[in-house]
């Protein structure tokens, strides 16, 4: 959410052009507003008019979670040096918003990280004990995102020809906790793996429940499904205010920020590159249209590849973690 607050036009502008100042501050702030619908603090924004030596001063002061960001621009246009100040103050906000995001998903990371150590714990004494009962409701409760994971990949299968009955996410999860708890004794027990871990059991699990619905070996026309595949992604990935591309599972999480997918997931090693891309893009497409065309890349790979992207943009694992 965003609330804003204008100060001096009334005392340095006449009455007509007080009000249509007005008018333009609300629609810059509307535009701005888009970016703050997911975000867990109100930002407050000042907007400060001033003059001396016969030109005027804005400033533009935003308070966010990481701390205030301030924009101030002078000239003798009103409106121009507003509306040159607003489209810098708005490159800041997704600059500092995308950096919040990283911030958030690394502590995230590390909680979950924290979370999985004492999980493995109980579960190995579970196990130990042969308490399966209490070891199946921990596994089901306890692995995160992982029922989330499975319900995309089935509706991805769905969408390349399976029926939407043949296999459910109750009856993947299900089998995968008795093929856990079968194979427990041999997981690997060094610290942050049993995730990893995980995962490779649910995707060999479902390639072999694909398998014997003939699913993977299908004659696939990717240019005939291109446009119900593109569907079944939009049904499964939201694209928010600004363009970035975020799984619906993950609105329900109050720690949520908005931006969770930028060029910089991508291009995490070379940051510079990512700049250049997203500086050429915003010249030729809007991020709207630059996800669409991501979707549609998307709706073309194999079920497969497109759990790569999917482990490595949404579920955060490392390079190692998606190699095994």
């Amino acid at each position: 959410m965003l609330k804003y607050k204008i100060h001096n036009h009334k005392k340095l502008l006449s009455e007509l052009v007080a009000e249509n100042y007005e008018k333009q501050i609300e629609e810059h702030t509307a535009n701005l507003k888009k970016l703050f619908k997911r975000y867990s603090k109100i930002a407050s924004l000042e907007v400060i008019l001033s003059e001396d030596g016969g030109k005027y001063n804005v400033t533009l002061e935003i308070n966010l979670k990481s701390g205030p960001r301030v924009v101030k621009r002078r000239g003798d246009e009103v409106d121009q040096i507003t509306r040159d100040a607003f489209a810098t103050l708005k490159r800041e906000i997704i600059s500092t918003l995308q950096k919040e995001r990283r911030q958030h998903l690394r502590k995230r990371k590390q909680r979950q990280a924290r979370q999985l150590v004492e999980l493995e714990k109980h579960l190995d004494e579970s196990y130990q004990q042969s308490d399966n009962l209490t070891f199946e409701q921990l596994f089901k409760a306890g692995i995160p995102g992982l029922k989330g994971y499975v319900n995309r990949r089935l509706h991805q299968a769905v969408h390349l020809g399976m029926d939407e009955s043949a296999i459910t996410a109750d009856e993947v999860i299900n089998d995968l906790y008795l093929r856990v708890y079968n194979k427990f004794s041999n997981h690997p027990k060094q610290d942050e793996q049993l995730l990893a871990w995980v995962y490779k059991e649910a995707d060999q699990l479902l390639e072999e429940k694909l398998k014997e619905k003939d699913i993977l070996e299908a004659d696939i026309d990717y240019d005939t499904l291109k446009n119900r595949e593109i569907r079944s992604l939009q049904e499964h990935y939201a694209v928010d205010a600004e363009g970035e591309l975020t799984p619906l599972d993950e609105f329900d999480d109050p720690g949520y920020l908005h931006n969770l997918y930028d060029l910089q997931d991508i291009f995490n090693d070379n940051p510079d590159e990512a700049h250049r891309i997203k500086n050429e893009l915003d010249l030729m497409i809007n991020r709207e249209e630059l996800h669409e065309r991501i979707l549609e890349e998307l709706s073309r790979q194999p079920f497969f590849n497109r759990g790569v992207f999917d482990l490595f943009v949404l579920e955060k694992f490392g390079e190692e973690e998606i190699a095994e």
